[in-house]
């Protein structure tokens, strides 16, 4: 056994890519695959050996109890029956105890043909006697050395002696032979028996091996780390998880190749290595690595691994950063995968933070995770029951006051009559991916909303609604579009899509293309908040908006020096290129002569009107300030500008 454990353990270790040495998986698996099959070898025991003997031990007396000494008889059975229970449990865990059982068990075998010698030779007495240690001599020849540290020649060459001694002196010659021939094919079957069964388990363990191992860097896998996690747990080791991710990985993937990208992460490896010793390292895949062990990172480690130095050609040094998350538990509270997912949400909030951050798995970050995703859980009922409802905000001509049209906001009334606002539950919803579906309801009541304004003095006004990058790449978005448009006879040209700076766009050219196929239906489609996040002038100049929303912080900044001349610039860039600007954030009336002086005609905000339901913007466009019994957010009617609204009448809204 000793040796068979020390092949598992060597296979363990040339495991890998050629040139890189393997993890150090190598004793931990192999003594836990040596402890199964050391407890299989003990069910075979059971099976086989064991409960054979027992049988012979009631048997044996049974079927020679007219033809031997009763009480000899009863002894034997007895000794046989004590020694072979206590080698099947190896006498609790105690091997000097087990050891001494097992060379008792022999003496009682070494005695059975003295005891059985007066009457050898009767037939049945000696083939019942020449079957039985046949028995014991194969089953011991095969399992003895394989299941007790003892020398299993001086013990069978001990009671085998007793046994040729006893035939002899009766002159048995043949029945002496019979012992032999017949112990021989028993024992090469059992012996076939145990070499396929420890064939299929090196087997196993070779194979095990290859998936506990990342190839392409030596490095453990994931399942090797889970395997680590698990043994520490059962050890009751305190454990500290890391898990690292290189934060310019794929830009050196994709402009360098595949290649060199490999060549990286193996550089990486290493680098880990010298830099976290004493540490389990295992490649999660891709550019994700994890560490584990009982102390955390020291300052110095945590200072050094978020830079690490990668030789991209001969002449060129790249240094890479990497974003690092921390957990740790002692054994018995947080489970493998517990670790892994808190070590994985730590450097999500690293990554957040920038390049180079190591976080760690606070209490404090994991109670707002679990309020994020009870939030998350809430968001998506909400979604599912219609509760998240649309309020609109009305877009304003500034030179006369007419209303042109409204933006749809998204809100959440609560059930104690309490609001929940976007800036709340959007986040929420675009980190889940439920953004189309938020998207389809603002839509659905956007189209819905513009077939009751259908008045001719009507019919000029458009609705806005936000659309996030990810819902706006989505190839079913413009048929959906079209065919609610259709069914409810809107024209096309009434409904502008905003697309928000909220979802980093990661295909430039999709996007585009998307927003080609709105265009080409007569939708129009706006950059929100330029001067903020993902929207610069850059993107004014090269996607196909047919409106631009300014910063509100532009519209907040235009009374410090420049910040007209900056705003008035925006206005005639999007002029230039066949865009119609918006201001929001409009809030007073100083700001409203500033905007008009940048050449702004079109604004948004406060000023104008606070965010209301659907049912009092219809009202106010209609019938005027005052009509609805209480402006949005709770505010009175007479919060709007009283001039404003009679003008927004007056200019046939």
């Amino acid at each position: 056994m000793a040796d068979f454990a020390q092949r598992l353990r060597s296979g363990f270790v040339d495991f890998g890519s050629e040139g890189a040495s393997g993890p150090d998986l190598g004793d931990d698996a192999a003594q836990r695959i040596e402890t199964e099959i050391l407890a299989s070898q003990h069910e075979r025991v059971g099976t086989i050996d064991t409960a054979g003997i027992l049988a012979i031990a009631v048997l044996l007396p049974l079927s020679l109890w007219n033809n031997v000494n009763q009480a000899g008889l009863l002894v034997w059975s007895g000794l046989v029956a004590l020694t072979t229970l206590g080698w099947f449990d190896r006498a609790g865990g105690r091997e000097d105890v087990a050891t001494t059982g097992v060379w008792l068990s022999g003496a009682a075998w070494a005695l059975l043909p003295w005891l059985t010698w007066a009457s050898l030779d009767d037939d049945r007495v000696a083939w019942v006697v020449i079957f039985v240690l046949s028995y014991g001599l194969a089953t011991d020849a095969v399992l003895l050395p394989q299941t007790f540290k003892v020398s299993a020649q001086p013990l069978m060459f001990f009671y085998t002696l007793s046994y040729v001694v006893a035939f002899l002196s009766r002159l048995m010659f043949v029945e002496l032979a019979a012992i032999f021939i017949i112990a021989t094919p028993l024992a090469v079957g059992i012996y076939g028996y145990e070499h396929l069964k420890s064939s299929l388990l090196a087997e196993r363990v070779r194979v095990e091996g290859l998936a506990a191992t990342d190839a392409l860097t030596g490095l453990a896998s994931r399942l090797g780390a889970v395997m680590e996690l698990e043994r520490r747990a059962e050890l009751g080791l305190e454990t500290h998880v890391i898990i690292c991710d290189l934060d310019d990985f794929k830009w050196l993937n994709t402009h360098l190749g595949q290649h060199h990208g490999d060549v990286a992460l193996q550089q990486v490896a290493e680098s880990l290595r010298d830099r976290l010793d004493g540490w389990f390292l295992a490649r999660l895949g891709g550019d994700e690595f994890l560490g584990i062990n009982d102390r955390g990172l020291t300052l110095v480690e945590r200072n050094s691994v978020t830079a690490i130095a990668v030789q991209e050609s001969d002449e060129v040094l790249r240094r890479l950063s990497m974003s690092v998350g921390t957990s740790g538990a002692l054994a018995g509270g947080s489970g493998a995968e517990d670790l892994m997912s808190e070590a994985s949400l730590a450097l999500q909030h690293a990554k957040l933070m920038g390049r180079g951050n190591v976080v760690d798995a606070t209490p404090q970050l994991l109670e707002a995770e679990t309020e994020r995703r009870m939030m998350a859980d809430k968001v998506r009922s909400a979604i599912d029951n219609d509760e998240i409802v649309p309020w609109a905000q009305p877009i304003v001509d500034m030179r006369t006051g007419k209303a042109l049209g409204a933006e749809m906001l998204a809100r959440w009334p609560q059930a104690d009559g309490s609001m929940i606002m976007p800036n709340v539950f959007v986040p929420v919803i675009e980190a889940h991916g439920l953004s189309r579906f938020l998207g389809r309801i603002m839509l659905r009541q956007a189209i819905s909303l513009l077939e009751r304004l259908s008045r001719p003095d009507e019919e000029h006004l458009f609705l806005s609604v936000n659309i996030s990058a990810s819902h706006i790449v989505d190839p079913n978005l413009v048929d959906y579009i079209d065919a609610q448009l259709a069914g409810r006879g809107v024209a096309a040209e009434r409904l502008l899509v905003e697309l928000t700076e909220t979802e980093q766009v990661t295909d430039p050219d999709m996007l585009l293309q998307a927003l080609d196929r709105l265009r080409s239906i007569g939708i129009g489609v706006a950059t929100d908040d330029v001067g903020s996040g993902w929207s610069s002038l850059n993107q004014m100049i090269e996607t196909p908006f047919s409106h631009v929303k300014i910063d509100r912080s532009l519209v907040t900044a235009m009374h410090r020096p420049g910040g007209v001349d900056l705003v008035a610039s925006i206005c005639s860039l999007a002029e230039g290129t066949g865009q119609t600007p918006i201001a929001e954030g409009v809030e007073d009336e100083h700001q409203v002569e500033l905007l008009l002086t940048a050449g702004f005609r079109i604004g948004q905000g406060f000023l104008f009107s606070r965010p209301m339901p659907i049912e009092n913007l219809v009202r106010e466009l209609r019938y005027g300030a005052g009509a609805s019994s209480r402006a949005s957010d709770g505010s009175d009617g007479s919060n709007l500008m009283p001039g404003l609204m009679h003008n927004m009448r007056q200019g046939g809204s």
